[in-house]
Formats: C-alpha cells, structure tokens, sequence
C-alpha cells in the first residue's frame, strides 16, 4: 500500500525518516555481501526476484486519488534470500516509485515499513517460531510460513496502513470499520495463496534456492526414538517381496529340472562293477579256451 505525504501527519513522517537511518545501517552490516559476490548465482535470483516485486507494485488500484493498494510479494522473497538480503530488495523496489513518479520522497520511509519491514519482520519471526519446533512434515513449512504467514502479515499490513491514515488525520473514512474489513479478503487472500505456490514450488523443485527451508530434515524418513518407522505395505503393493518370491521360485524350478536330468546316485559304481564284472568273464572264458 502506498500512502501520499498529504494524508501523514508531519510529525509520522519525519519520525520514519530518523527510524529508517539505523535501519539502513543495520541492513548494511547484516547482508552477507561476500557470499552475495560470490555466488553468480545468488546474484541473477536476488536481481530477478527485485525487478519481478518492482514490476508487481506498480500495478495498484487506487482507493481514493492518494492510497493505493498492490500485491507485496514479501514473503517470498523473506523465505527465499532471508530477512536481510529481503529488506535489501525492497527497499531497491520501493525507490523505483521514486524514478517512475508514482510515489514522494518524503513519504519514502512509511510506506517502505508499511510495505517491506512489518511483513518481513513478521514472517521471519513466524519462521523462527515454527523452526523451534522442528517440523519434519514440508507441509508444514509450506502452510504455516508460506501461506499463513503471508495471511496474517497482510492483515497486518493493512491494519498498520489504516492506524497510520487514521493518525495523520486527513483520510475522509466515509465507511464503517465492518465495510474496510470486508474489502480485506479481496487481495489478502489472493495473495497468501500466490505466495503459498511460489514457496511449494520452490520448495520442492529447488530446495536450495529457498534459504528458510531445510531440505536436510524436511526430506528425510521420519525417525521415532533411534528407529526408523517402518511403513507397513499390503503383500500386493511391495515390490521387494514379489521380487524375492520371484527369485526364489525360479531358483527352484531351476533346481527342479537339474534334478529331472541328473543322472541317478552311484552310477559310477554300478558301471564300474559292470565292467570288472565283464572283464572277469572274458578272462574266463580265455581260459577255458586255452
């Protein structure tokens, strides 16, 4: 959501521009500058995800000639590059309202933390949470930060956008609390589910790009004490046994017809006895011819 500067009070604005100077500094010092640098790789997927959230916030729709509303896109790229290199892009997104003439630069710094800090700082303290509890199921990770953290950093988004237009004193609410509400649902929906495929896509086709998500656990057989749980698999679906089987009954039809064509027990025997035994009488009858 983009806010003009003349529905802010002056005293918000400038309190956003002292707090965006420490937050600068701390984005700065956080940002894993060398790992950014020497990873190619890293680079074209920080610099894609940026020009793909400056292109998404310029398309809005406006609710009065100075509020705007647009999709965020930030909790993809939160569980993506982590909360530093996150702020980082938003913030490089947030100044191309600036070149375009669609946003004032003294309104820079509420809307970036309207935009960009609440709901990276939500989801990523959401992720946190959730990894403390070390989840083995990535249906988990894929819900409960890719789809409910969205959910609920929208709604907090929003409800941060409204306290700031009801603290600067200038926004006519021609409507009911009950009637803003109802709007909500419209693209806070719609965008916890796009950011909830973005990050089950990701998730499972390259694991490796998503910096939240741990491959190494998620993907791994789920384990109960120091055994691993056997799944139990009907005789008709485990293709292991049926090799087996298969294997031994063709070992004994093997055997089978080896026994059909082999000769019988002492036969050598038995031809040798025959043959002395000729021999013996063709000795005899030798003599007696002699």
């Amino acid at each position: 959501m983009n806010i003009s500067i003349s529905l802010l009070a002056i005293g918000q604005v400038w309190f956003f521009n002292l707090l965006l100077i420490p937050l600068l500094y701390l984005i700065l010092k956080k940002v894993d500058w060398r790992g950014l640098i020497d990873d190619s790789g890293l680079q074209h997927r920080v610099f894609a995800a940026t020009l793909v959230l400056f292109i998404i916030w310029q398309i809005n729709i406006s609710l009065s000639l100075d509020v705007a509303i647009h999709f965020l896109g930030i909790t993809t790229l939160s569980l993506m590059f982590g909360w530093p290199l996150a702020l980082l892009s938003a913030l490089i997104a947030q100044s191309g309202f600036l070149l375009f003439s669609q946003g004032q630069a003294d309104s820079f710094a509420v809307n970036y933390f309207v935009n960009a800090v609440v709901p990276i700082a939500f989801t990523w303290r959401l992720h946190l949470w959730i990894e403390s509890k070390k989840p083995q199921n990535p249906f988990v990770f894929i819900m409960g930060t890719g789809f409910f953290s969205c959910l609920f950093s929208s709604i907090l988004v929003a409800v941060s956008a409204g306290i700031m237009l009801y603290l600067g004193g200038q926004f006519i609410f021609g409507l009911g609390v009950l009637d803003y509400i109802s709007y909500l649902p419209l693209f806070i929906f719609p965008e916890a589910v796009v950011n909830g495929m973005f990050i089950s896509g990701f998730s499972i086709l390259q694991p490796h790009w998503v910096q939240a998500f741990n491959d190494e656990r998620y993907f791994q057989e789920p384990v109960t004490g120091e055994h691993k749980v056997e799944k139990e698999v009907h005789k008709a679906l485990d293709l292991d046994a049926q090799e087996n089987q298969n294997d031994n009954l063709n070992k004994a039809l093997r055997k089978e017809d080896l026994d059909k064509y082999k000769p019988p027990k002492d036969w050598q025997n038995e031809a040798l006895e025959k043959i002395n035994k000729d021999a013996k009488l063709n000795e005899k009858d030798n003599k007696e011819d002699d």
